[in-house]
């Protein structure tokens, strides 16, 4: 036979044969063959089939010539009218075209579905330095069907620029971008014979990851208040102080309230949860618990050695006294008493008369603030000259007898005091000599951190009548190692400071309660303090009766005894102070008797106050700037004319 004109049916060309009903018009085919790009493709998957048509004979010619198409299997491929072949399932498939009677096969493979699109799960982001960010990847089939993890797992993952983020993977379907740098890296993935894809990550400045809030969990009466501090823990593990610029809230204002600096106030007893928010990052929160007051306890005590007695009152959180216990001293006596800053010890300055002069002791007296038993003498420890009083600094450090030797001259010894128990520890003290002897009465106070001591008095000058001199205040810095001080000045003063002697809150004034010798006029002065611990006389307030300043100063307020209420009157009175060191009567009341001692609660609600045979409490209202009484017991006779306060909230 003779092969005629062969006919190509190309991919793209479809052959429309028209069938002419004139015989001498039909073409002769000898054969029917078939071929395609690949004889295997994935479910989904479509190729297109050539078929190549060969004539018996020269004269043959394609016209009129009809191709029909058949698969042996449509489950595991199709094709259509056209040659199109599409997988449907995994198996083989032979696929037939016929024309005038002849046929061709080809044998068709069809393998699982393979990935045919994909994306990120992000595109184009910013991620803060130090944190990690997880990009994921989706697809779909060739069959439509979402793609699985699995799927991607030859897929491999790039970046440009290592030093701003690295990835935790090579390849797989997932990757945890890792901010290290400042910068930008585009990421890349590969899958197969796929156009790859790409993202811009963008690494920025650090943000806040997480918020703790200090301290954790604490305890604060009512009307107290907490300080909180929000620390942030930054995307790149740095710490950074943000209580200023977190949002501060209270679950249940009905028990404390907070401000947006984080002080909380206590306002019911209960507990609510304080929370610190961040612009972004995780928000911190503790638990604040809000109790009622803790009572202070008062200690009143002897004025004479001949009684040797103790008195013990407990201030409820009402202001209400509880108890007033006597005890004696167990054969100790006392002319002077201080109580340790912590409130654990107390201590009995004693002087006893001998041949040659006095000799002084101080009893040190343990106290057990659950329960206030004392237990007494616990330890002693001997000044070197007689006793007028002691002074403990605020931290506790050192207790310091203010002293006259022989010579009539003032001495301030410094006791240094065991940081475990308390008591005086026996070290070698030190002592400074005043440059002035003193007569009258001596007040002694220290700024909030004892690092500066303030000694009012007035010269003792025997060929006066009455033999007194100058008056004057001496500020001195105290050695945070040994308690030795150091004069940093002498000021003259033209009144006389037999009142109390105290700071403001601010640590910027100093108040004291002063007497003009010669007319007998008192009031409160005021004196500033600069930034090298000068002291310069600001402001002075009123007349009065000069028995006592005491300054309360977490809240600012200034009690004194004895304030302006005229000639024969006694009372208590609450001042303000402003920012120049003027004093602004808020509130008094009177009293019935004059005021030896008195101290203000922590929370600036109540005065307890000592009266010769009686101790009282006085709350003060600063909303409505009244004073009230509350409380009176007596002591138990005697006159008592000291009070050492300690405080339990």
């Amino acid at each position: 036979m003779r092969l005629g004109r062969v006919l190509l049916f190309p991919l793209s060309l479809i052959l429309l044969v028209v069938l002419c009903a004139c015989a001498n018009n039909v073409s002769n085919v000898a054969s029917v063959t078939l071929s395609a790009p690949s004889s295997t493709i994935t479910a989904g998957q479509s190729i297109q089939i050539t078929v190549t048509i060969a004539y018996s004979d020269s004269g043959s010619t394609a016209a009129g010539t009809s191709i029909t198409y058949a698969s042996s299997n449509t489950a595991v491929a199709t094709v259509d009218a056209y040659g199109n072949v599409t997988g449907k399932s995994q198996g083989t498939a032979v696929i037939t075209a016929t024309t005038q009677g002849v046929s061709g096969t080809i044998s068709i493979t069809v393998g699982p579905a393979a990935l045919g699109s994909f994306s990120f799960s992000a595109t184009n982001f910013s991620l803060p330095l130090g944190q990690s960010s997880a990009l994921q990847l989706s697809g779909t089939l060739t069959d439509g069907t979402a793609a699985t993890t699995s799927t991607f797992s030859a897929c491999s993952w790039t970046s440009s620029n290592l030093n701003a983020v690295t990835l935790s993977a090579a390849t797989g379907a997932s990757n945890t971008l890792q901010g290290k740098g400042t910068g930008s890296s585009t990421i890349t993935v590969t899958c197969g014979t796929l156009t790859p894809i790409a993202t811009t990550v963008t690494v920025t400045a650090p943000t806040i990851a997480s918020v703790t809030v200090t301290p954790a969990n604490p305890s604060v009466s009512v009307n107290s208040t907490q300080q909180f501090t929000a620390t942030a823990t930054m995307t790149d593990n740095s710490i950074q102080d943000v209580t200023t610029s977190v949002t501060w809230s209270s679950l249940d204002t009905a028990k404390a309230t907070i401000t947006t600096g984080g002080l909380a106030t206590g306002v019911a007893a209960g507990t609510t949860t304080i929370k610190a928010t961040p612009s972004v990052g995780t928000a911190g929160s503790t638990l604040l618990t809000v109790v009622a007051l803790t009572p202070n306890i008062a200690l009143a005590y002897p004025l004479d050695s001949t009684d040797s007695r103790l008195a013990e009152a407990t201030v409820g959180s009402d202001g209400t006294l509880l108890a007033v216990l006597g005890s004696p001293l167990n054969g100790v006596s006392g002319v002077t008493l201080a109580a340790h800053p912590a409130g654990t010890n107390l201590y009995l300055g004693n002087n006893t008369a001998t041949l040659s002069g006095y000799t002084s002791s101080v009893v040190n007296v343990s106290v057990n603030k659950s329960t206030g038993i004392l237990t007494f003498p616990s330890y002693s420890d001997a000044p070197s000259a007689f006793l007028y009083s002691l002074v403990p600094n605020p931290n506790g450090q050192f207790l310091y007898g203010i002293e006259k030797n022989s010579a009539s001259s003032i001495l301030i010894e410094t006791l240094t005091l065991d940081s475990t128990t308390g008591r005086p520890s026996g070290a070698a003290h030190t002592t400074y000599v005043l440059n002035d002897t003193f007569s009258g009465s001596i007040r002694v106070t220290f700024n909030s951190s004892g690092s500066i001591m303030y000694v009012a008095g007035q010269d003792y000058v025997p060929g006066n009548i009455p033999p007194l001199g100058t008056p004057r205040i001496y500020a001195f810095q105290v050695d945070p190692t040994t308690g030795a001080l150091t004069l940093l000045q002498n000021l003259s003063l033209s009144l006389v400071v037999n009142g109390g002697l105290s700071l403001d809150s601010t640590g910027k004034f100093l108040l004291a309660g002063v007497t003009d010798s010669n007319t007998g006029a008192s009031s409160i002065q005021v004196f500033s303090i600069d930034g090298s611990r000068q002291l310069s006389p600001a402001s002075a307030y009123g007349t009065y009766t000069a028995s006592g300043v005491a300054i309360h100063g977490a809240n600012g307020y200034v009690f004194a005894a004895g304030v302006g209420l005229g000639s024969g009157n006694t009372g208590l009175a609450v001042f303000s102070l402003d920012g120049s060191g003027n004093l602004v009567q808020l509130a008094t009341i009177a009293i019935p008797a004059t005021v030896n001692d008195m101290h203000v609660s922590n929370d600036g609600q109540y005065l307890t106050v000592l009266l010769n045979n009686q101790l009282s409490t006085y709350s003060f209202n600063s909303s409505a700037s009244t004073l009230t009484p509350v409380s009176t017991v007596a002591t138990g006779g005697g006159s008592f004319n000291q009070m050492a306060y300690i405080p339990l909230n």
